[in-house]
């Protein structure tokens, strides 16, 4: 029998602990080994083909991650925290679960975030099967957006690059990929900064800054974005694009010239790319069926 994600999670903790980093894959060939997975065990897999126990490593080391004991430096590759290594040495503490990890604010906040708005804190019981697929389907998608984040923030300026070329042009604007990509260059912060076709044909402009920022962006940078696009740029349009936050000065900054501008923050940034599937591919796809009411009438 497969342990859940959350027995999991004590194991690969005392696993990277072990390691001054250990991938992915070899954290998943020596949990097998000590905990001693039998080989059918190892085999389950998910309707979409993944492997059961692949997929609870992931979730278990998502969840470790957003706790603060363990971190990604390098893709593919886990390393343990400070806090990560007391809880390891701990020797009074002999398992980790999601109640455990409620203790540290980040996984609380995480948690928080992950839980759908719409749904009220319930019973279980108390709702029905399609909110509980609703409910499941947005902490999926809220954890695939931190991830997200989270990969966007360690990859090169290149690919923040090409990664926002991509997603406008999925989007409709830009015109071609050889356009997009030639009057979008990058600025000396790892952002990028350019002019856009709003259509194929050019018929109007955008222009486009993104900035690759973990911090918070303030009214000034946005001021200074809209004099650069009426001024220098003679365009009337503004996407401003950030990893990172907008402070509320910067969203209530309203231009006095006339100029729309648009600001994505890094929630936003990651719902589009999953929406533009960008960066993500579809895994697995649940209809769900109804009484055709129409064909039994007819009778």
């Amino acid at each position: 029998m497969l342990p859940s994600y959350q027995d999991l999670m004590l194991p690969i903790l005392q696993c990277v602990a072990q390691h001054t980093s250990i991938s992915t894959r070899a954290l998943s060939d020596v949990l097998v080994e000590q905990l001693n997975i039998p080989e059918k065990a190892r085999q389950q897999k998910l309707k979409n083909g993944q492997l059961v126990l692949t997929n609870r490593i992931s979730w278990a080391s998502i969840y470790l991650r957003k706790s603060g004991l363990l971190e990604s430096k390098a893709r593919g590759m886990l390393s343990i925290t400070k806090a990560g290594q007391r809880i390891a040495k701990d020797a009074d503490i002999d398992a980790i679960n999601n109640q455990f990890l409620m203790q540290f604010p980040s996984f609380a906040a995480f948690m928080q975030a992950s839980r759908a708005p719409q749904i009220p804190k319930e019973k279980e019981v108390d709702r029905t099967s399609l909110e509980r697929l609703e409910a499941a389907h947005h902490e999926i998608n809220t954890q695939l957006a931190l991830s997200l984040k989270e990969k966007i923030l360690s990859a090169s300026p290149a690919f923040f690059e090409k990664l926002v070329i991509e997603l406008l042009l999925a989007m409709g604007y830009g015109g071609s990929m050889e356009d997009a990509g030639a009057v979008i260059g990058q600025t000396g912060d790892g952002g990028i900064d350019g002019i856009i076709k709003a259509d194929r044909l050019g018929l109007d402009n955008i222009y486009v800054q993104a900035k690759r920022w973990q911090g918070t962006v303030g009214e000034p940078a946005i001021r200074d974005f809209v004099g650069a696009l009426t001024g220098y740029h003679g365009a009337n349009k503004g996407v401003f694009i950030t990893t990172g936050k907008f402070s509320k000065n910067a969203q209530k900054f309203f231009p006095k010239n006339g100029a729309k501008v648009v600001l994505v923050d890094g929630e936003l940034l990651t719902k589009l790319m999953i929406e533009y599937n960008i960066g993500v591919s579809d895994q697995q796809a649940y209809v769900v069926k109804t009484i055709d009411i129409d064909f039994f009438d007819s009778e």
